[in-house]
């Protein structure tokens, strides 16, 4: 156990196999030695040589770090550190006419789990990421470091969402790729109950100023994705079932189009009620009973 542990710790700080390959064949060794972790993700990984920051192990102990974190999180007011971060993206040159690479817009970053994989995954693109929490930008901005991606490919920044769109929209010299929002902090469930525990903290709804996902951003997130011209996609990723439904809604209202052809991806063919010997939240079994709209089907991704 504590050689697990070991190993996925250092790679939640952001260590790869190749960084220190000693402490991974060694943990992996242990871990067969030991016995009991034949089939699991973390020797599954190890033995491939591709246990990081994005395995599951890992992923659980940032999870678990964030939780225990301040629940506000306030973006410092201004558009400077938005404009640093677009003017250092604007360096990066791919054609022999001077074009920019399409650009990745992450709003809501987190410990930029989703902007590293995908600068590191796709080198054709640049990635602005953006977040309010100053304590995850720095993380984030750490292992870009260790993982030696170059600033001209990949910025994290503290900044507003809407403002790096704003900005985005005004001065990236690129087409736009992809915008996305991912795992957005729910609103506030509409039971119409008033038992319902856990809600207080939590936006009241969809509209609410306090909800990063709100119609102003997602109007914003269009406005951006024209004026830049390419792809121009958004992706909205939520663990929450009636919130991803509502956004979705939402994004087709502001001017978005669903992707229907299957192009993306296989869709979700149903989504369980009960999660049988499992858990759902209590959230997600008031909606599957509700008898309303289900996140599954075309357009819905896992």
């Amino acid at each position: 156990l504590a050689a697990a542990q070991l190993a996925e710790r250092c790679a939640a700080a952001g260590l790869r196999p190749q960084d220190c390959p000693r402490l991974f064949d060694r943990s992996a060794a242990l871990l067969r030695l030991g016995g009991g972790f034949e089939g699991s993700s973390t020797l599954r990984d190890l033995d491939a040589g591709n246990f990081s920051l994005h395995s599951e192990p890992p992923l659980r102990w940032l999870f678990r770090h964030s939780t225990r974190q301040g629940r506000r999180c306030v973006a410092p007011s201004g558009s400077v550190a938005a404009e640093q971060a677009v003017e250092a993206l604007n360096r990066a040159v791919v054609g022999p006419d001077g074009s920019r690479p399409p650009l990745v817009l992450d709003l809501g970053c987190g410990f930029g789990v989703s902007s590293l994989g995908m600068a590191c995954a796709d080198p054709s693109c640049s990635v602005l990421a953006v977040d309010a929490s100053a304590h995850c930008i720095g993380f984030a901005r750490a292992v870009a470091r260790r993982w030696r991606v170059p600033p001209e490919r990949l910025q994290h920044q503290h900044s507003n969402a809407r403002t790096a769109l704003d900005v985005v929209a005004s001065a990236y010299e690129g087409p736009m790729k992809l915008i996305m929002i991912n795992f957005p902090t729910p609103f506030a469930e509409a039971s119409g109950r008033e038992d319902v525990s856990g809600n207080a903290h939590l936006p009241a709804s969809v509209e609410d100023a306090e909800f990063m996902a709100n119609r102003e951003l997602l109007v914003a997130a269009h406005a951006c994705a024209a004026s830049r011209g390419g792809d121009g996609m958004l992706l909205i990723r939520s663990n929450v079932e009636d919130v991803a439904i509502t956004l979705r809604a939402l994004a087709e209202a502001v001017g978005f189009a669903p992707v229907l052809d299957g192009s993306l991806g296989p869709h979700v063919a149903e989504v369980p009620d009960d999660a049988g010997d499992g858990w759902l939240p209590e959230r997600q079994r008031r909606h599957a009973r509700s008898g309303l709209a289900r996140a599954c089907g075309e357009g819905w991704l896992r």
